[in-house]
């Protein structure tokens, strides 16, 4: 599951839900659902989602990014007419199987199973590779606007270090409990630029900011 942004970008706007199912079916559904509305025609897939990166707004111009088991990343965005979604024609296939997705605005970086994370673009094509020593377990993209330094992507590893690059660069790392289960970045009280992690033996949190 995932969310969009319904009518614009502000971070108290209303948010619709995006589901994936078993049967290979990608919902969008309204913020107050009743019985079985959805807002957009369902989507089959070629195969089981398993990861989403959404971007976008509902009511202007979207896109799915989507992640299945047989190894590729499909995309659908909206149709012609409002409230239809179409599966377009663009198909990455990264080699391995994938194990993260994250956006940086017009990119897409995918981590997969030979530890490497390659960055694409919307038409599927891959434009820079960063190899890792060890097993990637998760990724997201912070955006700091602070000096030279603007986005940053982060890479946690099985080992439970955490990589940042920016323009493809190593800039810092550092460790924390192992293994990781997730990361996310934002707004955390009157923190603008927080970094919460997510243990998965101990299932506590890390904060840092």
């Amino acid at each position: 599951m995932d969310t969009i942004q319904k009518d614009n970008e502000n971070a108290s706007g209303i948010r619709l839900l995006v589901v994936g199912t078993e049967s290979q079916m990608v919902y969008i559904l309204p913020a107050d659902p009743v019985g079985s509305q959805v807002l957009a025609n369902p989507i089959e897939l070629p195969a089981v989602p398993a990861k989403f990166v959404v971007t976008g707004i509902f009511n202007v111009e979207w896109r799915v990014f989507v992640a299945c088991r047989d190894g590729c990343i499909y995309s659908i965005k909206n149709g012609s007419s409002r409230g239809t979604a179409v599966l377009t024609g663009s198909v990455i296939d990264p080699g391995y199987a994938v194990v993260a997705l994250a956006r940086q605005d017009k990119t897409l970086w995918v981590a997969t199973m030979d530890r490497t994370v390659g960055s694409y673009t919307v038409r599927g094509k891959r434009t820079e590779c960063l190899c890792m020593p060890e097993d990637i377990v998760e990724i997201c993209v912070a955006n700091f606007n602070r000096g030279s330094v603007n986005t940053v992507l982060l890479v946690a590893l099985s080992t439970g270090e955490i990589r940042m690059y920016s323009k493809g660069r190593a800039i810092h790392s550092f460790t924390v409990e192992k293994p990781v289960l997730s990361m996310s970045t934002g707004n955390y009280g009157r923190e603008a630029n927080a970094l919460v992690i997510v243990h998965g033996k101990s299932q506590a949190l890390t904060i840092k900011l």
